[in-house]
């Protein structure tokens, strides 16, 4: 076995390890922490990975663009200020988002702040560490994770003990980023390199951003939708008990069945990842270079069944009251296994997100940079849509469907009309 097989294997394996680790802690973490607060904590993990992913776009375009006698010297300064300036930013835009989604408390705040530093010092941390230690790390932080969130959980019923769990394993998996670096003024030396790569990193951060848009903003805009009171309806409401007026069970159920359809969504990526290596190498489209993208799409018709068929078992995992006969909403309708219905309603929501996915993994391989713009535009109407229109579950995931339908026939019209204007 050829070391490049080797490592991919060991990746691959380190990959599998993280994720089934973070899905025990995603069990824990819902069957531990009062109603409510898990929709909560995977709001503001929906966001977090929102603002943290543009910097991981910008490392991975740093590797490609920087010569192989740069990437060594240059890579982690330039990283490091691009951070600093990103948190500035992620700063700014949390005290502009975190009011508008009307947390239940103001100590949410600033343990989202504690969260995003973590995860961009852990950004930071990777292009430093040995390769070898890179998989030793990550499930080391990932372990950390899980025990902090058993341990937390099950004493404070509250979203900031997940926040914390996240917030320590990003602490430390950004160790590494504590060793001496090269301290250069990197950005005149490597300006012209970054240069000629700045439309394919703009198009790259385009389609990054993009993609956790469309898998992340419906838990992020379930928040206000779901699990925020509205002001309108307490006007004759008696003895003021805000609760009333949210069902925060299905809050909770709305956001664990999403994790189950978006986590096959991110288990699926690493054949996107062969397909663009594979594609990305060629200067045209070959039908040996679809090979993985064919087995991405069977994967994820399978995947999406297999799910939409397989409710009974995510909710049995995620449902601590899977077997029992209550609770019962405010107006004495069981809810217990409501997880039931709502993941089959997920499958084609996100079904069309998984073929969008797939074009937009194809249009970043091929060059198309324009329909990687095309995408980050259509991404950010969709997230308003989400906002602005699904004002409970259902119209929810039916927003999803149909904003992820209209999306990708905008991006294959397109494609199809630069392909007709550049071969008439």
């Amino acid at each position: 076995m050829s070391a490049v097989n080797r490592r991919s294997g060991g990746n691959l394996i380190a990959g599998g390890a993280i994720a089934l680790l973070t899905v025990l802690t995603q069990i824990i973490l819902r069957r531990e922490l009062a109603p409510g607060e898990f929709g909560t904590l995977n709001t503001l993990l929906g966001l977090a990975l929102i603002l943290v992913v543009p910097l991981g776009a910008f490392s991975f375009v740093l590797r490609r663009a920087l010569t192989a006698a740069q990437l060594e010297a240059l890579h982690p300064p330039l990283l490091n200020r691009a951070a600093l300036v990103w948190g500035i930013l992620c700063v700014v835009l949390l005290f502009i988002s975190l009011p508008f989604l009307q947390l239940p408390r103001s100590s949410l705040e600033y343990c989202m702040l504690l969260t995003i530093g973590a995860a961009l010092f852990a950004i930071c941390g990777r292009p430093v560490t040995p390769a070898k230690w890179c998989a030793v790390i990550g499930i080391g932080a990932a372990v950390m994770r899980l025990i902090v969130s058993a341990w937390a959980a099950g004493n404070w019923t509250l979203a900031e003990s997940g926040l914390a769990a996240f917030a320590l394993a990003g602490l430390l998996a950004g160790l590494p980023a504590l060793r001496d670096q090269p301290d250069t003024a990197p950005f005149s030396s490597a300006w012209p390199t970054l240069r000629a790569a700045l439309v394919p990193g703009l198009a790259t951060i385009s389609v990054a951003l993009a993609l956790v848009l469309f898998t992340n903003a419906d838990r992020v805009a379930a928040q206000l939708n779901l699990g925020t009171v509205d002001p309108d309806a307490m006007v004759n409401m008696p003895g003021g008990n805000t609760n009333s007026l949210v069902n925060y069970r299905l809050f909770d159920d709305y956001q664990a069945a999403g994790l189950c359809m978006r986590g096959l969504l991110w288990s699926l990526l690493p054949l996107l990842g062969a397909f663009y290596a594979q594609r990305a190498a060629l200067p045209r489209t070959t039908y040996a270079s679809l090979r993985f993208f064919w087995i991405y799409l069977g994967a994820l018709l399978v995947g999406t069944i297999a799910i939409a068929f397989g409710a009974n078992v995510a909710g049995f995992l995620f449902n601590p009251n899977f077997f029992a006969k209550a609770p019962y909403d405010q107006n004495g309708t069981y809810i217990a296994g409501y997880l039931w219905s709502l993941v089959p309603s997920f499958a084609g929501p996100f079904l069309a997100l998984g073929l969008l996915q797939g074009v937009a993994i194809f249009s970043l391989a091929s060059r198309r940079h324009v329909e990687c713009f095309v995408l980050a535009a259509c991404s950010l109407a969709y997230t308003g849509v989400l906002f602005y229109v699904g004002h409970h579950a259902e119209l929810l995931s039916a927003c999803m469907f149909g904003g992820a339908l209209i999306s990708l026939m905008v991006l294959l019209f397109t494609g199809v009309v630069r392909y007709a204007r550049t071969h008439p």
